[in-house]
């Protein structure tokens, strides 16, 4: 690893241990690019952090220019999560009057909940899980509040069954600086082959807090196996989503690891949720139980996905089509569920497919196939 990136992994935590305090130090008083450590830290959304930890160790040696476009930045970002936090209260209030269950995902409640102030976690937009049967008010209401969902999610299609069972989410873009709310009723794609329950898990939801106000959410260990999920739909391109996996492990510590594990293998998705672990404990030592250790060190085939993911995130390169094939195999064990992780990317229809005609769903499939040689041929 370069100093640069060393020096934002010491960073990229809450609670830095002292010989994290001695890294930061060293690594910034010696041959130190200062704009790429400010590009990765950009990038990776982690500044709040960065800024945290250089102010408490070496924030002087710093030249003064850095200083200043990283207070900059730090200062728009707790302006811009004050203003999203405000209008998600705002939000889940108004569907709790219409009575509608609904549960912040990422976003400020998990800034509060696993970093402790919405200051310390980057991010764009509001991320809201509600029951399917509810789309439609949720959407009205949204609409009533100046919300105009994408173009692309318009038409007809956009609440057929067949839609519904192959998307996980809409977007809606408010009226003021440019606001994105997704509202999701599951979590991923269907092609990620994730067939989590969600439904039955509304029953399990416990209650906290949001700046004062009393919100819903998901279980630690559901959390958890949550985080692992959303970091691998995005083949764990940024920081920032192994920083929430090691945070929400540091703010749980009652988590029922068993419970976690149990509930991953019944949804098919053991490995993607000790690939998540693996990162969290490898670049910002997670503090995962013994035996847990063992299972992400046994894991077989995981080193070279692992490294793939390293590199890209110390050079902020995109993943290709074969590192994406990789990791998707990686995350699954055994023959049968590799080839059925390969079936569902193929053929299962994504929005520019119901957005291009309403062809019956066997030749809706077929476009993907046909669209992915295309363009890698």
């Amino acid at each position: 690893m370069t100093p640069e990136l060393q020096a934002l992994l010491a960073c990229a935590r809450t609670r830095p241990e002292p010989t994290h305090a001695s890294s930061i130090e060293s690594a910034v008083r010696a041959r130190f690019d200062h704009a790429r450590f400010l590009s990765l830290a950009t990038e990776h959304a982690v500044t709040p952090l960065v800024y945290r930890n250089l102010k408490a160790t070496c924030w002087n040696d710093l030249p003064a220019g850095f200083r200043a476009e990283l207070a900059g930045h730090v200062t728009a970002n707790a302006g811009r999560s004050r203003f999203l936090t405000a209008e998600l209260i705002g939000l889940l209030q108004a569907f709790e009057s219409a009575g509608i269950g609904a549960v912040p995902f990422k976003g400020p409640a998990l800034a509060a909940s696993a970093y402790g102030d919405i200051a310390l976690r980057e991010f764009t937009d509001l991320d809201i899980m509600v029951r399917q049967r509810d789309l439609a008010p949720v959407t009205r209401m949204l609409q009533e509040r100046g919300y105009e969902p994408e173009p692309r999610e318009r038409g007809p299609h956009a609440l057929s069954p067949e839609f519904l069972r192959n998307e996980c989410q809409f977007h809606f873009w408010g009226p003021r600086d440019s606001t994105l709310v997704e509202i999701h009723w599951r979590l991923a794609h269907r092609y990620f082959d994730f067939p989590f329950p969600l439904e039955s898990r509304w029953e399990s939801l416990v209650e906290t807090e949001l700046e004062g106000c009393r919100i819903l959410a998901f279980p630690p260990e559901d959390q958890l196996l949550f985080l692992c999920v959303h970091g691998a739909r995005h083949v764990w391109s940024s920081l920032n989503w192994v920083c929430d996996v090691a945070e929400h492990i540091r703010a749980s510590p009652n988590l029922d690891w068993r419970l976690a594990f149990h509930q991953a293998a019944l949804v098919r998705n053991e490995r993607t949720l000790l690939i998540g672990l693996a990162l969290a404990q490898r670049l910002l030592g997670a503090g995962l139980p013994a035996w847990v250790r063992s299972r992400v060190e046994g894991c077989p085939g995981f080193a070279p996905v692992i490294a793939d993911i390293v590199e890209r995130l110390e050079t902020l390169a995109k993943p290709g089509i074969l590192e994406i094939a990789r990791f998707h195999m990686a995350r699954k064990a055994g023959a049968y569920q590799k080839l059925r992780q390969c079936a569902m990317i193929l053929f299962c229809p994504s929005v520019g497919d119901w957005e291009a005609g309403h062809a019956p769903l066997p030749l809706l499939a077929l476009r993907r196939p046909l669209r992915i040689f295309w363009k890698y041929r």
